[in-house]
């Protein structure tokens, strides 16, 4: 199970990051910093397309800065936990709190960039790039799905982990109230010493054991010839 959950987390993670730099490369490609061939006078003026205005430059920037912060953020939490050995202990719980903020991240961002897109859409004369300004929207759904997903995992990853330590000291427990701490256990050698004292008499006596004269020899010691 420990090794399916880290499986389903690197697969989430490469998928939330391929889909932020998708929602980052259709919006610098198709929807931001593209000039107006209709006016010579405007070919130095760039426009973005993905709201109602394409003057306005905003929602490409923050479209920009959304995909950004949540690339760098992934790939700065990855490198902390691998260089101070998994928060030393505390990785899931940072993965499950990162991983709620930035679903929520991405939801709000879904909102505002619907918003935007269907102004745009509807706006006349129409503004083109539609299918791109839906492109992203999707993109930015897709992406906090993913985080949502990546977050039930780190729950499940930290349910498993406090399961097993439950169990552990549940065994402990039962070990010690049958008073057989592992310590006080017997090793392998003394049992095999043991064994062998117990299988061969003539060696009780020099383990610590008595050794008693047989009767019948003693009966006859005693029963000899008087001088």
């Amino acid at each position: 199970m420990k090794a399916a959950t880290a499986c389903l987390v690197a697969i989430l993670s490469l998928l939330q990051i391929g889909t932020a730099v998708a929602v980052i490369a259709i919006t610098a490609v198709n929807l931001g910093n593209v000039q107006s061939f209709q006016d010579v006078l405007k070919l130095n003026q760039k426009f973005c397309l993905a709201s109602a205005d394409p003057k306005n430059m905003s929602v490409c920037t923050y479209i920009y800065a959304v995909g950004a912060v949540s690339i760098v953020l992934t790939i700065i939490i990855g490198l902390l936990q691998l260089i101070t050995c998994n928060m030393c202990g505390c990785g899931k719980i940072m993965d499950a709190v990162f991983t709620v903020l930035a679903c929520a991240w991405w939801l709000v961002a879904g909102f505002i960039t619907a918003a935007h897109a269907k102004a745009a859409n509807s706006a006349r004369p129409a503004i083109p790039g539609s299918d791109w300004r839906n492109a992203v929207v999707l993109l930015c759904w897709v992406t906090s799905g993913l985080f949502g997903a990546l977050f039930v995992v780190h729950m499940l990853r930290i349910g498993f982990s406090c399961c097993r330590k439950f169990s552990k000291k549940g065994a402990q427990g039962d070990v010690e109230k049958a008073g057989l701490r592992p310590e006080s256990r017997p090793s392998s050698a003394a049992v095999e010493l043991g064994r062998e004292v117990a299988a061969r008499p003539y060696m009780l006596g020099r383990y610590g054991g008595s050794k008693q004269p047989a009767a019948g020899s003693a009966g006859s010691y005693l029963s000899g010839p008087n001088i």
